[in-house]
């Protein structure tokens, strides 16, 4: 079996409209590293098809497979939240693990996500804080 990893193209595509939910505090799931409460301007859904602008990452490197889990042939999924803010930098304190299959799925997505930074969020003509909520990192072994 060859291992295969697949990162959702939704933290890659994420997109915001000028309708936007504003507010966007999370405190569910268990946060990477230290948390802070981390307000932002508009919360994003990266599961949702929004027709507007795109974020995506700039800088930083994808999640890397667990060994072990790899070797085991274990796939997984990850859904996690953070905030970005005015200048496309990740928050510090604001990422927060939503839901994990695997703890090592989880903790592979909080290390990458602590390097990444990404297009600025540009609502309404200006660039605002945003909450990106329900990006999906899937960790897939190939036949």
């Amino acid at each position: 079996m060859v291992p295969r990893f697949v990162y959702t193209a939704a933290v890659l595509a994420v997109v915001a409209c000028a309708t936007a939910t504003p507010g966007g505090r999370d405190s569910r799931g268990r946060p990477c590293g230290a948390a802070a409460a981390v307000p932002a301007d508009t919360v994003l859904d990266a599961g949702a098809a929004w027709p507007a602008a795109l974020i995506r990452p700039v800088r930083g490197e994808l999640p890397q497979f667990p060994e072990v889990l790899r070797e085991r042939g274990v796939s997984g999924e990850v859904r996690s939240s953070f905030v970005v803010d005015t200048l496309g930098r990740m928050a510090e304190g604001s990422a927060r693990i939503v839901e994990e299959s695997r703890r090592e799925f989880g903790d592979a997505v909080c290390a990458s996500l602590a390097g990444m930074e990404f297009t600025p969020v540009v609502v309404g003509g200006r660039r605002v804080s945003a909450r990106i909520v329900n990006v999906r990192t899937h960790f897939e072994v190939g036949r």
